[in-house]
Protein backbone atom coordinates (compact mmCIF):
# COMPACT_ATOMS: atom_id res chain seq x y z
CA UNK A 1 0.00 0.00 0.00
CA UNK A 2 1.36 3.09 -1.10
CA UNK A 3 0.80 6.24 1.11
CA UNK A 4 3.11 9.69 0.23
CA UNK A 5 2.69 12.76 1.16
CA UNK A 6 2.53 15.62 -1.02
CA UNK A 7 4.17 18.50 -1.50
CA UNK A 8 2.08 21.89 -0.71
CA UNK A 9 0.91 23.70 1.90
CA UNK A 10 -2.75 23.22 2.85
CA UNK A 11 -4.60 27.09 3.10
CA UNK A 12 -6.49 27.78 6.26
CA UNK A 13 -9.53 28.51 3.98
CA UNK A 14 -10.04 25.63 2.35
CA UNK A 15 -13.42 24.42 3.56
CA UNK A 16 -12.54 20.64 4.85
CA UNK A 17 -16.31 19.53 5.28
CA UNK A 18 -17.18 19.72 2.03
CA UNK A 19 -14.78 16.86 1.11
CA UNK A 20 -16.71 14.48 4.17
CA UNK A 21 -19.96 16.08 2.97
CA UNK A 22 -19.58 15.26 -0.55
CA UNK A 23 -18.91 11.48 0.84
CA UNK A 24 -21.70 11.09 2.99
CA UNK A 25 -24.30 12.64 0.68
CA UNK A 26 -22.89 10.07 -1.93
CA UNK A 27 -24.75 7.39 0.62
CA UNK A 28 -28.00 9.36 0.99
CA UNK A 29 -29.80 6.73 -0.92
CA UNK A 30 -28.37 3.95 0.95
CA UNK A 31 -31.08 3.14 3.36
CA UNK A 32 -30.57 -0.82 4.32
CA UNK A 33 -28.21 -3.37 3.17
CA UNK A 34 -27.13 -7.23 3.92
CA UNK A 35 -24.25 -9.11 2.63
CA UNK A 36 -22.50 -12.37 3.48
CA UNK A 37 -19.13 -11.99 5.61
CA UNK A 38 -16.14 -14.05 5.89
CA UNK A 39 -13.66 -13.05 8.84
CA UNK A 40 -9.74 -14.34 8.79
CA UNK A 41 -8.30 -13.79 12.38
CA UNK A 42 -4.39 -12.68 12.51
CA UNK A 43 -4.63 -12.40 16.62
CA UNK A 44 -1.47 -14.46 18.46
CA UNK A 45 -4.15 -13.86 21.49
CA UNK A 46 -7.59 -15.25 19.71
CA UNK A 47 -6.99 -18.39 18.08
CA UNK A 48 -10.09 -18.70 16.19
CA UNK A 49 -11.36 -21.02 13.12
CA UNK A 50 -12.48 -18.32 9.92
CA UNK A 51 -16.29 -17.70 10.46
CA UNK A 52 -19.11 -16.90 8.01
CA UNK A 53 -21.87 -14.79 9.00
CA UNK A 54 -24.19 -12.58 7.82
CA UNK A 55 -24.56 -8.47 8.25
CA UNK A 56 -27.91 -6.44 8.54
CA UNK A 57 -27.26 -2.89 8.03
CA UNK A 58 -30.52 0.18 8.50
CA UNK A 59 -29.55 3.91 8.07
CA UNK A 60 -28.49 5.42 10.05
CA UNK A 61 -27.07 2.61 13.19
CA UNK A 62 -29.00 -0.72 13.01
CA UNK A 63 -26.76 -3.62 13.02
CA UNK A 64 -27.55 -6.98 13.11
CA UNK A 65 -25.52 -10.23 12.78
CA UNK A 66 -26.39 -13.78 12.34
CA UNK A 67 -23.45 -16.34 13.06
CA UNK A 68 -23.22 -20.04 13.95
CA UNK A 69 -21.70 -20.07 17.93
CA UNK A 70 -20.12 -17.61 19.29
CA UNK A 71 -18.51 -15.21 16.80
CA UNK A 72 -16.01 -12.40 17.52
CA UNK A 73 -16.37 -9.36 15.51
CA UNK A 74 -15.18 -5.62 16.37
CA UNK A 75 -17.47 -2.93 16.93
CA UNK A 76 -15.80 -0.23 15.83
CA UNK A 77 -15.22 -0.84 11.56
CA UNK A 78 -15.67 -3.82 11.23
CA UNK A 79 -18.79 -2.94 9.45
CA UNK A 80 -19.75 -0.10 6.99
CA UNK A 81 -21.50 2.76 8.31
CA UNK A 82 -21.42 5.69 5.76
CA UNK A 83 -23.69 7.66 8.96
CA UNK A 84 -21.61 7.64 11.52
CA UNK A 85 -19.47 10.55 9.69
CA UNK A 86 -22.57 13.20 9.57
CA UNK A 87 -20.21 16.92 9.36
CA UNK A 88 -22.80 18.26 11.86
CA UNK A 89 -21.38 16.09 14.64
CA UNK A 90 -17.49 17.12 13.97
CA UNK A 91 -15.42 19.51 14.20
CA UNK A 92 -13.63 18.62 10.63
CA UNK A 93 -9.80 19.48 9.69
CA UNK A 94 -7.39 19.16 7.06
CA UNK A 95 -4.19 17.39 7.91
CA UNK A 96 -2.49 16.87 4.84
CA UNK A 97 -3.26 16.28 0.66
CA UNK A 98 -1.78 12.61 -0.16
CA UNK A 99 -0.91 10.35 -2.43
CA UNK A 100 -2.89 7.00 -1.95
CA UNK A 101 -2.89 4.35 -4.50
CA UNK A 102 -1.13 6.88 -7.17
CA UNK A 103 -4.80 8.81 -6.73
CA UNK A 104 -4.95 12.42 -4.75
CA UNK A 105 -6.21 12.08 -1.56
CA UNK A 106 -7.12 14.57 1.16
CA UNK A 107 -6.58 13.10 5.16
CA UNK A 108 -8.97 14.75 7.53
CA UNK A 109 -9.25 14.99 11.55
CA UNK A 110 -12.63 14.42 12.81
CA UNK A 111 -13.51 15.95 16.69
CA UNK A 112 -16.75 15.58 17.93
CA UNK A 113 -18.66 18.57 18.78
CA UNK A 114 -20.52 17.04 21.51
CA UNK A 115 -18.18 14.84 24.15
CA UNK A 116 -20.97 14.09 25.93
CA UNK A 117 -21.92 11.66 23.37
CA UNK A 118 -18.73 10.91 22.51
CA UNK A 119 -15.22 11.80 22.51
CA UNK A 120 -13.96 9.48 19.56
CA UNK A 121 -11.63 11.12 17.20
CA UNK A 122 -10.89 9.68 13.57
CA UNK A 123 -8.39 10.35 10.84
CA UNK A 124 -9.59 9.74 7.50
CA UNK A 125 -8.32 9.45 4.25
CA UNK A 126 -10.72 10.45 1.00
CA UNK A 127 -10.01 9.97 -2.26
CA UNK A 128 -10.91 13.20 -3.18
CA UNK A 129 -12.09 11.88 -7.06
CA UNK A 130 -14.35 8.96 -5.98
CA UNK A 131 -15.02 10.45 -2.87
CA UNK A 132 -14.89 7.34 -0.59
CA UNK A 133 -12.95 6.44 2.58
CA UNK A 134 -10.34 4.53 1.94
CA UNK A 135 -8.57 4.44 5.24
CA UNK A 136 -9.61 5.60 8.98
CA UNK A 137 -7.75 5.65 12.12
CA UNK A 138 -9.44 6.00 15.70
CA UNK A 139 -9.00 5.36 19.30
CA UNK A 140 -11.90 3.86 20.92
CA UNK A 141 -13.63 4.52 24.86
CA UNK A 142 -11.18 1.81 25.68
CA UNK A 143 -8.22 3.24 24.36
CA UNK A 144 -8.18 0.35 21.40
CA UNK A 145 -6.01 2.07 18.50
CA UNK A 146 -8.06 1.15 15.31
CA UNK A 147 -6.56 1.51 11.85
CA UNK A 148 -8.62 0.73 8.69
CA UNK A 149 -8.04 -0.22 5.15
CA UNK A 150 -11.19 -0.64 2.60
CA UNK A 151 -11.58 -1.71 -1.12
CA UNK A 152 -14.68 -1.34 -2.53
CA UNK A 153 -16.33 -2.21 -6.07
CA UNK A 154 -20.10 -0.70 -7.05
CA UNK A 155 -23.41 -2.63 -6.44
CA UNK A 156 -25.99 -1.16 -8.34
CA UNK A 157 -25.80 2.57 -7.85
CA UNK A 158 -23.29 2.24 -4.75
CA UNK A 159 -19.80 1.95 -4.29
CA UNK A 160 -19.73 -1.09 -0.90
CA UNK A 161 -16.75 -2.56 0.40
CA UNK A 162 -16.07 -6.39 -0.43
CA UNK A 163 -12.99 -6.30 1.68
CA UNK A 164 -12.20 -4.39 5.16
CA UNK A 165 -8.81 -4.67 6.91
CA UNK A 166 -8.47 -3.59 10.49
CA UNK A 167 -5.45 -3.52 12.47
CA UNK A 168 -5.81 -3.18 16.10
CA UNK A 169 -3.47 -2.59 18.96
CA UNK A 170 -4.64 -2.62 23.02
CA UNK A 171 -3.33 -0.27 25.16
CA UNK A 172 -1.37 -2.33 28.02
CA UNK A 173 -3.80 -4.08 30.13
CA UNK A 174 -4.26 -3.86 34.15
CA UNK A 175 -4.47 -7.00 35.82
CA UNK A 176 -7.32 -9.10 35.21
CA UNK A 177 -8.74 -6.21 32.88
CA UNK A 178 -10.53 -7.78 29.35
CA UNK A 179 -11.58 -6.10 26.32
CA UNK A 180 -14.81 -6.35 24.32
CA UNK A 181 -14.14 -7.36 21.08
CA UNK A 182 -17.61 -8.55 19.96
CA UNK A 183 -21.31 -6.62 19.98
CA UNK A 184 -22.63 -9.79 22.35
CA UNK A 185 -21.36 -9.47 25.27
CA UNK A 186 -18.90 -11.30 24.77
CA UNK A 187 -15.32 -10.89 26.61
CA UNK A 188 -11.68 -11.93 25.19
CA UNK A 189 -7.88 -11.30 26.77
CA UNK A 190 -5.89 -8.05 25.26
CA UNK A 191 -6.62 -8.23 21.64
CA UNK A 192 -3.74 -6.97 18.95
CA UNK A 193 -3.41 -7.95 15.56
CA UNK A 194 -5.31 -8.10 12.44
CA UNK A 195 -8.51 -9.19 11.29
CA UNK A 196 -9.36 -9.60 7.70
CA UNK A 197 -13.56 -8.96 6.24
CA UNK A 198 -14.42 -9.77 3.41
CA UNK A 199 -17.87 -8.80 1.92
CA UNK A 200 -20.10 -10.79 -0.51
CA UNK A 201 -23.63 -11.51 -2.03
CA UNK A 202 -24.67 -7.57 -1.04
CA UNK A 203 -28.95 -6.81 -1.32
CA UNK A 204 -29.32 -3.48 -0.66
CA UNK A 205 -33.18 -1.30 0.08
CA UNK A 206 -35.01 -4.02 0.71
CA UNK A 207 -37.05 -2.42 2.73
CA UNK A 208 -35.53 -4.02 6.26
CA UNK A 209 -37.85 -3.24 8.94
CA UNK A 210 -37.09 -1.61 12.80
CA UNK A 211 -38.58 -4.47 14.23
CA UNK A 212 -36.16 -6.63 12.51
CA UNK A 213 -33.20 -5.69 14.62
CA UNK A 214 -35.20 -5.42 18.02
CA UNK A 215 -35.78 -9.34 17.39
CA UNK A 216 -32.56 -11.50 19.08
CA UNK A 217 -29.80 -12.53 16.56
CA UNK A 218 -30.55 -15.00 14.09
CA UNK A 219 -28.44 -17.99 14.05
CA UNK A 220 -26.63 -18.54 10.42
CA UNK A 221 -28.57 -21.32 8.32
CA UNK A 222 -25.73 -23.51 6.39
Amino acid sequence: MLFLFTAGVVHAQENAARYLDTYVKKYVGLKDYSADVLIHYDITALKAPDRRAKVYYKSPDKVKFAAKGIFFFPKQGGYFNPAQFNTDNFEIKIIDHVIWNDRKAVRLQLLPKDITKSNQRFILTIDMGWHLIQAFETVTSEGRKIKAIIVYEKFGEFDLPTHIELQLEDPPAESGETKELIPFGQHTKQISGKVFITYANYKVNTGLKDEFFAEPNPELSQ
